[in-house]
């Protein structure tokens, strides 16, 4: 296994680079992620009215990936599409639990066969638009969260990128428990993932595969309260809570809290109160 060399004063960088991010981020990418769904030219025309820029849309149709690149000043935004429930192909990659080799360790083969189907049209994106000049924020919801994951774990271990940051909506396990061990430690900072209480999607894959989520944790409760600390068993109560508070309503919590208008809403509502200038993690919850 090959993994790209990190000394201590990269590290360093690291946390020093990334340890804050700024709430409007969070806005920015709760909002894209939802956006990927639409078709490319209705992308577009949102992405002007945000004052975004350069829409690029990179697809594979072999793998039916889908994801647009844009950007502000001092920002370049990649973001890649979930799933669509009428679509097969995405079903048959979330539920490619087989794992193979990366340079970290393994990693979940549908996304990370997703994620090396757009590398090389990302990446040259990337130089058209000059993009190495800002710093890059991979985000994606669902299944896009996944594939998301896996295209940074890839670009960390070619480039050791020291400005870049993954944000991600009711993401899917996505590294063995080895893979994300090391990615935690090493990368501290750069991976961030968002949960709305009971969304089931985020349990997927079951641990019994040895799957381990990465990053930083941002909770939603059953009542929509935030927050970065969170224990697993005061996670498996509010979890109990919000199952409690669905009974007797149409659909089941566990898939409500999933689509990504419901992280956009919820995402929008707490960071739009946040002080200018906090940063997470190590702002207010």
């Amino acid at each position: 296994m090959i993994v790209a060399h990190i000394v201590a004063s990269d590290r360093d960088k690291i946390n020093l680079e990334i340890k804050k991010v700024k709430p409007e981020i969070f806005i920015t990418t709760s909002k894209l992620s939802a956006l990927v769904y639409e078709d490319p030219a209705d992308i577009e025309a949102e992405l002007k009215n945000m004052g975004l820029e350069n829409f690029d849309w990179i697809e594979n149709e072999d793998t039916d990936t889908q994801s647009f690149m844009c950007n502000d000043p001092v920002h370049a935004f990649y973001t890649i599409r979930g799933t669509e429930f009428d679509n097969l192909d995405d079903h048959k990659t979330n539920c490619n639990f087989k794992k193979v080799e990366c340079d970290f360790g393994h990693i979940h083969q549908g996304f990370y066969l997703d994620a090396l189907s757009v590398y090389h049209d990302a990446m040259q994106a990337f130089t058209k638009h000059n993009f190495h000049n800002r710093k890059l924020i991979i985000n994606g919801h669902s299944q896009g969260g996944g594939v998301a994951n896996a295209f940074t774990t890839e670009l960390l271990s070619k480039w050791v990128f020291l400005n870049v940051l993954c944000i991600t909506f009711g993401c899917p396990r996505t590294l063995d428990r080895g893979a994300a061990n090391y990615i935690n430690a090493h990368f501290p900072g750069v991976f961030h993932r968002f949960v709305n209480n009971n969304d089931i999607v985020t349990r997927i894959v079951p641990r019994l595969f040895n799957f381990k989520h990465i990053g930083q944790l941002h909770y939603f409760d059953h009542d929509g309260n935030y927050t970065t600390d969170i224990s697993a068993w005061a996670m498996f109560l509010d979890r109990v809570k919000g199952k409690a508070g669905d009974f007797g309503d149409l659909g089941l919590d566990a898939f409500k809290d999933h689509p990504s208008a419901e992280y956009a809403a919820l995402v929008n509502k707490k960071f739009t109160m946040v002080p200018a200038g906090s940063g997470f993690p190590g702002g207010p919850k």
